[in-house]
């Protein structure tokens, strides 16, 4: 049982007062006043603060642990890190008060995202949810397309070269 002092839907523009939410195996049963309880609930005392429903970020690229490193890091690390650069994201943006996370897209060339995702539905580590695209798609020379910042060195860009970057 949580007592909310005050209350947002995110349906309605009002914050309400002094609401109650009732949840079972995770789950909201009921929201309102003067629910029904049985004795020895466990309560959460929120009385003080302001509750939302969780926050979803609609488009987010997770796989970096720092964006102002995000080229190098490409090029740099495993598809491994990249993994695990996501997982800290989805953390972080759990305690923030993003329930979901939509991934529109990686830089990566497996499927680490995924696993992310899976581990984190399976109870393995707390996290946002992934909705998640693994790859990103781009045209040749657009901004999915990292080979562009190696361009003077045409085999090195080829490498990195995305398999989702295409022409025509």
């Amino acid at each position: 049982l949580i007592f909310c002092g005050k209350f947002f839907d995110g349906i309605k523009e009002e914050i309400i007062d002094d609401i109650t939410i009732l949840v079972r195996d995770g789950l909201i049963i009921d929201i309102g006043r003067n629910i029904e309880t049985v004795e020895g609930v466990q309560v959460i005392d929120l009385s003080g603060f302001l509750v939302t429903p969780g926050l979803i970020d609609a488009h987010i690229h997770p796989e970096f642990f720092d964006w102002k490193t995000l080229y190098t890091d490409y090029a740099d690390f495993s598809d491994e890190w990249i993994s695990l650069a996501t997982l800290r994201t989805a953390q972080k943006t759990l305690e923030r008060g993003f329930t979901t996370i939509r991934v529109m897209g990686s830089l990566s060339r497996g499927y680490g995202l995924i696993d992310v995702r899976e581990a984190i539905n399976m109870n393995y580590f707390k996290g946002s949810r992934l909705v998640v695209s693994p790859h990103s798609y781009s045209a040749t020379g657009g901004h999915g397309d990292l080979s562009q910042f190696l361009n003077r060195n045409s085999k090195v860009s080829e490498v990195l070269r995305s398999p989702s970057v295409g022409t025509g």
